[in-house]
């Protein structure tokens, strides 16, 4: 990534760039669903992580917000 950070920040909504299936769980936790997403541009499949927030405390929010600084 040649030293640039990348921001966690991204315009507009994930249906707008990922055809998520709904039918297709690869995972499931306390907060989250894994499921299988296609990337609209280019065809290219991801395990796409849908947290619910609201399920979540102070700590589990920040602990998230963490991963998404490791993975981003």
């Amino acid at each position: 990534m040649d030293g640039a950070k990348r921001s966690l920040k991204r315009e507009g909504k994930i249906e707008d760039f990922y055809l998520i299936e709904e039918n297709e769980i690869l995972g499931e936790g306390a907060s989250a669903v894994v499921r299988k997403g296609i990337k609209k541009d280019n065809g290219e499949t991801y395990a796409i992580k849908i947290i619910d927030k609201e399920q979540m405390g102070e700590t589990e929010i920040e602990n998230l917000y963490n991963e998404l600084k490791i993975v981003s």
